[in-house]
C-alpha cells in the first residue's frame, strides 16, 4: 500500500498559529520536537506524512493522534502508531521518505 501528500507551507504556517489544529493533528513528542526545529518545513512534513499514511490505508483521515511521526538522530523518519491504527497495522511495517522546499512539504508511505 502505498500514499502521497503535497502541501504548501504557507497553508501550514496559517494552521500553526492555531492551538486548536496543534494540539489535534500532533502529539506532544512532535510539538516538542517543531520546538526545537523552529521551522514551518518540519510541521509541514510531519503534517503531509500522517496524510500519506493515511491515503496508503485507504481510510481518509481518522486521528492525526494515532500517527506519530518521529525522527532520529540523522533526520530519518519513522512512525509510531497508536490506537485502532496500531492495532490492525500490528504485523506491518511502514516506511517514510519526507521532503521540502521553499513552498512545499511533501511525502511518501509505504505500508508492507
Amino acid at each position: 500500500m502505498i500514499g502521497t501528500d503535497i502541501i504548501e507551507l504557507e497553508k501550514i504556517k496559517h494552521h500553526s498559529k492555531r492551538d486548536y489544529f496543534m494540539n489535534k493533528v500532533f502529539t506532544s513528542k512532535e510539538l516538542e520536537y517543531f520546538k526545537k526545529k523552529k521551522d514551518i518545513a518540519h510541521i509541514g512534513t510531519t503534517f503531509a506524512a500522517k496524510e500519506a499514511v493515511f491515503k496508503a490505508l485507504g481510510t481518509g483521515w481518522i486521528d492525526g493522534k494515532e500517527i506519530e511521526i518521529l525522527r532520529n538522530r540523522s533526520g530519518k523518519p519513522s512512525v509510531k502508531l497508536y490506537g485502532r491504527l496500531r492495532n490492525k497495522l500490528r504485523e506491518k511495517k511502514i516506511m517514510l521518505s519526507l521532503s521540502y522546499t521553499k513552498d512545499y512539504a511533501v511525502a511518501f508511505a509505504v505500508i508492507s
